[in-house]
């Protein structure tokens, strides 16, 4: 005998949420009216039923049938199951393919290819359901009778009588299929049970070109392009926002979208932990730049937030002074006993010139070199007023110097790491009286140069700053200066400090203390308790697990795992940077290419990552494994393709460096 197959459409009118919803119009069809023309393109022979209620209100739907030439059946409003069973049982049907009539887009396409898999297996169920990775509004149910008159049968409580398929979907011994999508897309909705859901399906009728052609492919593609926007949407309209109140759209470069990733960077956090974090739209990231640099400890670290939670509640901050500073500068000369006496602040910036104030506090000769970064403020930048290009190796390409007083030209020069003939010049000629560097940045650490700009400074009086507002507490607790016992007049200290928290910090020698204490330096906001607590806490963990020997170990592990992955897909690299800041220099590329491509592909996996990675202690073997995984992948591309340029998904950002400390 020839199987007979029916589409049985569950319906009424009655939902409560969303009330009479199978009759709201899209394009002047009903919603129920769009799914039967969607349901008659199915290719194998089939009968579509509409099985709904005895009650008065669903005589609608009667009519709807009648109008559009299908057949109907009137059953319990409440025992859904038997509904169905009766339904079947009336039309003799063999086979049932359930759908329900609020989901006007289940397609024909998607039908027919679950139909075809039902007829070549032997299984009595088969859906998209029972593990489900279609959008929800896709569902689609396949079944025999004899099933259906067992669950009919055997299915005794409420639940299993509402729902039909239930009984089915959890008895075990039922021979079962669960029929997956290309990808998951569960997490989509084209269902009608709200009013949202009813904008979303309008809005979505119309997005696609011809919505009455069935292609659940198209249907996902779509979606997805939707999940994708809508990944962003937020945090675009709020940078638009921003960009508009202020200036330049946020307060740190490094974390300007327009310059790490241009339409697609994730730009907003709601929160954070270890080495993850979550942007507005609840998305989770796998973060390799841990604000530059900044934790150290990974994000939350439990002991240092249950120490803030405490101060928070207490007061962060009064008309007297806290404590804590006091505890904060005793650990700090504690560490470094070359020094007597500390001063603190916020920013990185902020206490380098903070340290200046005090050198040319000690110094008749108030002109300053300089190596590497120090900030924002004028007397940096200044560098720039006698050549654009004075910045370029120590910054980024052309620093503007709008704002900067014509007067400061000639106060502040630049100097290469290395180069110490060329700092002995500008400390002859050019009335130097006080030279600032990084003890270690991008470069390999040059000891002999360190210690010779060491004796040329004792030579001719200059006073030395080593800022290590990036390298401190990284390498060697307390600064890379101590573990080689080079020793400045001042040294600054920031980021990894606080592990997050506002705090930086500079240690200093007894000489200068007494001409220090004449000038003026005071803020407001530098009595604020919170980095105090936070640094107290983060230097006793530091030294309590030995951070400085865990981020070594990541270190080393890190550029044995990127050096094989780099040699099996025959690329040419050397790593640079810091212990804990790898930097990858591709020899015979165009670097700024690649640091674009590798941002634009690990943002596709969920990682915020570039050519140069802040490790954490959290940044271990089973975190970076998914990093690796990815970053074979991407090489694999790099190597095949040598106009890579072609790659890239968005315009290519101009700046010399991903990451501005």
């Amino acid at each position: 005998m020839k199987t007979k197959v029916g589409i049985i459409i569950q319906a009424r009118l009655g939902s409560k949420r969303l009330p009479k919803k199978i009759l709201k119009k899209i394009d002047n069809q009903t919603i129920i009216e769009f799914l039967l023309k969607r349901l008659k393109s199915i290719s194998f022979e089939h009968e579509i039923i509409i099985a709904t209620t005895t009650k008065k209100e669903d005589k609608e739907i009667l009519k709807i049938a009648k109008k559009n030439k299908v057949s109907h059946f009137c059953g319990n409003e409440n025992d859904v199951l038997d509904r169905y069973y009766n339904c079947a049982k009336n039309f003799n049907l063999d086979i049932i393919i359930r759908i329900t009539s609020d989901c006007p887009f289940s397609d024909s396409i998607l039908i027919n290819r679950m139909y075809d898999k039902f007829c070549s297996i032997d299984v009595d169920y088969l859906s998209n359901v029972i593990n489900p990775t279609f959008p929800d509004g896709l569902d689609v149910e396949i079944f025999k009778f004899k099933l259906l008159e067992n669950a009919w049968l055997l299915a005794k409580n409420r639940s299993e009588r509402e729902h039909v398929t239930k009984y089915m979907i959890n008895n075990p011994n039922i021979k079962k299929y669960n029929f997956k999508n290309e990808y998951d897309m569960s997490s989509e909705r084209l269902t009608l049970d709200t009013s949202k859901d009813f904008k979303k399906i309008k809005d979505f009728y119309f997005l696609l070109n011809n919505p009455e052609v069935d292609n659940y492919l198209l249907i996902n593609k779509k979606l997805k392009e939707i999940k994708n926007m809508s990944k962003l949407t937020k945090n675009n309209t709020l940078w638009d926002k921003a960009k508009k109140i202020i200036l330049n759209g946020n307060m740190l470069l490094s974390k300007n979208p327009e310059i790490i990733l241009p339409n697609k960077w994730p730009t907003y956090f709601s929160k954070t932990k270890r080495t993850n974090v979550w942007d507005i739209q609840n998305i989770k990231y796998s973060d390799c730049f841990m604000l530059v640099g900044s934790n150290l400890l990974g994000y939350n670290y439990k002991k240092i937030q249950n120490e803030i939670t405490k101060v928070v509640l207490k007061g962060n901050i009064s008309s007297l002074n806290c404590p804590e500073e006091v505890e904060l500068s005793e650990k700090l000369i504690n560490i470094h006993p070359w020094s007597s006496f500390t001063k603190f602040a916020k920013t990185g910036g902020e206490i380098n010139l903070i340290a200046l104030r005090i050198a040319r506090s000690n110094t008749k000769k108030k002109n300053i070199a300089f190596c590497g970064y120090h900030g924002w403020h004028d007397w940096y930048l200044s560098a720039n007023l006698t050549n654009k290009k004075n910045l370029n190796d120590h910054l980024f390409e052309n620093i503007s110097t709008v704002g900067i007083p014509e007067n400061l030209k000639n106060t502040a020069y630049q100097f290469n790491y290395k180069d110490l003939e060329g700092l002995k010049k500008l400390i002859e000629k050019k009335n130097v009286g006080v030279v600032i560097m990084e003890f270690a940045r991008i470069k390999d650490l040059n000891i002999t140069f360190l210690k010779n700009v060491r004796k040329l400074c004792k030579k001719y009086g200059c006073i030395l700053i080593y800022d290590e507002c990036t390298s401190g507490f990284r390498e060697f607790i307390g600064g890379i200066h101590m573990k080689y016992g080079i020793n400045p007049d001042i040294a600054t200290f920031g980021k990894a400090l606080g592990n997050g928290y506002p705090i930086t910090a500079l240690v200093a020698k007894e000489k200068l203390k007494k001409n220090a204490e004449k000038a003026f330096i005071s803020s407001t906001n530098w009595t604020d308790r919170l980095g105090y607590v936070a640094a107290n806490c983060t230097i006793d963990v530091m030294r309590k697990i030995r951070s400085d020997k865990i981020i070594t170990n990541l270190h080393k592990d890190f550029c044995k795992n990127i050096k094989k992955i780099a040699k099996k897909n025959k690329l040419k690299i050397k790593i640079e940077g810091l212990i804990g800041i790898p930097v990858l220099n591709f020899i015979g590329r165009d670097n700024e290419i690649i640091k674009n491509f590798i941002t634009q592909e690990m943002l596709k996996e969920k990682i915020l990552a570039s050519t140069s990675i802040y490790l954490s202690i959290f940044h271990n073997k089973i975190v970076l494994k998914k990093y690796y995984h990815n970053l074979d992948k991407i090489f694999n591309r790099i190597n095949k393709h040598k106009n890579l340029i072609e790659l890239l998904e968005q315009p290519l950002t101009n700046k010399k460096f991903f990451r501005v400390n």
